[in-house]
Parts: structure tokens; sequence; C-alpha cells
């Protein structure tokens, strides 16, 4: 079958409006993700360094993880903010806060997309252990 002239421009303008409707990294996008890297013991009153790893695929100036948090039971100890002209420098980046452990701890962190929302919460226990 042959396209003539007209019919392929169509073709390839409607593909070139659906490309810019739609970007590529937008059909792969997803919800933002968070780990977190931490001991799972410590001595009291030592300093734990705490690396949260996030993923979001498809960060763009229209969709990107606009906020990262890390808190215990007792309140929030990191939070990082984005927006549309100051987004996460890559689609996986990391986050670290060093804590002071007076007490077994609970961490809860949760990162989020500014369209498609979060993978939810994960958590990560760190026990004190009296040396």
């Amino acid at each position: 079958m042959q396209l003539k002239r007209r019919e392929f421009i169509k073709i390839m303008a409607a593909g070139a409006v659906a490309a810019v409707a739609h970007p590529p990294t937008l059909a792969l996008a997803n919800k933002s993700a968070v780990t977190i890297e931490a001991p799972a013991t410590a001595a009291r009153n030592a300093q734990v360094t705490i690396r949260l790893q996030i993923t979001h695929r498809g960060n763009n100036f229209i969709h990107y993880t606009n906020w990262v948090t890390l808190r215990t039971e007792e309140g929030e100890i990191g939070r990082w903010d984005f927006s549309a002209f100051d987004r996460p420098e890559n689609n996986e980046f990391s986050r670290e806060v060093t804590i002071a452990m007076e007490g077994t701890t609970q961490l809860i962190a949760q990162a989020n997309c500014n369209i498609h929302g979060s993978e939810g919460e994960v958590r990560h226990t760190i026990v004190v252990q009296d040396r």
C-alpha cells in the first residue's frame, strides 16, 4: 500500500502532536517511591546517618517528585520540598540526615509525585542497644 503525500503529512503531524501532548517520559512515569538505608541496631547516644533513596521516572517541569519526608512517631526530622523550577537532580536521588539515638526509633519515610502521588510510606526500626 502506498501513501499519498498528503496522508503521510497528516500521519506525521498527528504523531508530532501526540509526542508533544504525551512525551515518552510521561508514558513511563510512575509514583514516587522511597527506601530507607539505616542500621538495624545502634548504641545509645550514637550518631546514626539515615539515607533515603528516592526513585521516580519522568521528572520534568510538569511532573516531578514534589516532596520527601522522614519522620518518627515523635515528629518530622527531615523534609525536602521541590518545585517545577527546583526539581530533584535525577530520576533516582538521595537525601541524608544524622540523628542521635536516644532510644529505639521507628523511621517513616514517604516521597510524593505532584501528579501520580506516592507508592506509600516505608518504615525501618533502629533498635538501641546499651553496650
